[in-house]
């Protein structure tokens, strides 16, 4: 996990460095764990053990992005309009094969258009 205060502390000359400073301190270890572990997997991807302890994590990452659904679900979908997108979206997502980034540009138009 990255923590990080993307604060611009400098003056107005240095302020465009330190925001890069704090884009690069966000990505680059993220970056790395993720190359490192392709690497590793394709070494190993038929051992047992690795596919044990993915289906472990893919079950982990499915219950979490579940509470993050939920939680941002009550908070965003608290009008009828917003009801609406948010269930036609998700009807888009499972049902059809429409891109998701459509998806996400049309309902910021939807929202725009009805809000």
């Amino acid at each position: 996990m990255t923590v990080s205060l993307c604060h611009p502390v400098l003056d107005t000359g240095g302020q465009e460095v330190a925001l890069h400073s704090c884009r690069i301190n966000t990505y680059t270890p993220s970056l790395i764990v993720a190359t490192l572990v392709t690497k590793y997997y394709l070494k190993f991807k038929g051992s047992k053990a690795v596919d044990a302890v993915l289906a472990g994590i893919k079950a982990a990452v499915v219950g979490l992005l579940a509470g993050v659904a939920l939680t941002l679900g009550r908070d965003a979908m608290s009008e009828p309009v917003t009801i609406v997108i948010g269930l036609t979206s998700f009807m888009l997502m499972a049902f059809t094969k429409v891109e998701p980034t459509l998806i996400i540009i049309g309902a910021g138009v939807a929202g725009a258009a009805l809000l």
